[in-house]
């Protein structure tokens, strides 16, 4: 594969997976997941600039206008629910899904190319390494905090405590208006 194909190729999937994240932001009702996939389709369009940036620094030749590869299966996912299906806990799983594949495609490009080609491809691989990371570690974090309430959940007692019950007297006073 000529580096110039490889740079159009890699260009448009960024492009394609700022477009998935912002498809899945617009089918959730979830707050959170909604602003996540925002978050994520910004980083994909970012890391689309970059690469044009250092495209037009290493590249020989003209890129050409189209991918020579299905794009719309390299950084996205199958795996995602219907819309307005999607939590927070979900789109964590899609997003992990969706990079774990970019990362595959960017360390199989890598291994084919060599020289400055090969460091191109290598720091893409990196940035989707770090995606990977990023997203293992929310998945932790909401799975402790998950933890936490259902520990919290369990301790608490299934009765009220012994002793009195209701509202103290001068309470139901002012509840009832007597004085």
């Amino acid at each position: 594969m000529r580096l110039e194909q490889a740079i159009r190729n890699v260009i448009a999937t960024e492009t394609f997976a700022a477009y998935f994240y912002e498809q899945l932001a617009s089918f959730t009702q979830d707050k959170q997941a909604r602003g996540f996939f925002r978050k994520m389709a910004a980083q994909e369009r970012r890391h689309g600039r970059e690469i044009q940036d250092l495209a037009d620094r290493l590249a020989d030749g003209e890129i050409p206008d189209v991918p020579d590869v299905d794009v719309t299966k390299i950084e996205t996912s199958d795996s995602w629910a219907k819309p307005g299906e999607i939590t927070y806990a979900r789109a964590l799983e899609i997003a992990l899904d969706t990079e774990m594949s970019a990362l595959a495609y960017y360390r199989g490009l890598a291994d084919q190319l060599r020289g400055e080609v090969l460091a191109f491809f290598k720091r893409q691989a990196d940035l989707e390494e770090e995606h990977v990371a990023i997203v293992r570690t929310l998945i932790e974090r909401m799975n402790r905090v998950e933890a936490d309430v259902t520990l919290e959940l369990e301790l608490m007692p299934d009765e009220p405590p012994a002793g009195p019950t209701g509202p103290s007297q001068p309470a139901r006073d002012r509840v009832s208006g007597a004085r």
